[in-house]
């Protein structure tokens, strides 16, 4: 289960393309394709490294008008479906003794 304390990146499996504004990553190993509206890439790009979902979701709070709930509940909600799609890695600090 994600929380705010958790640490996500990109997983290396899926390749990404650019479509204007959106972004397009398919998963080599199963032959799917995901596609990614402008949001979803700018929280893409995010994932270079990995990145506290807290911290992400306080950038996310300061580039878009929307209420903070809104923003941090629509994060943690891509990066579950992300996760469940091998999409992206997740350690969590405190399980592994990490701060």
């Amino acid at each position: 289960m994600l929380t705010l304390q958790s640490h996500v990146r990109r997983s290396p499996a899926p390749l990404a393309a650019p479509m204007d504004s959106d972004l397009v990553l398919m998963d080599a190993d199963n032959g799917n394709y995901y596609f990614l509206d402008a949001i979803g890439r700018d929280l893409w790009d995010h994932l270079a490294g990995p990145v506290e979902i807290e911290q992400l979701c306080r950038t996310f709070d300061s580039r878009y008008d929307a209420p903070a709930d809104v923003i941090r509940r629509d994060v943690i909600d891509l990066l579950t479906t992300m996760q469940a799609k091998g999409l992206i890695e997740v350690t969590d600090p405190a399980a592994t003794g990490q701060t």
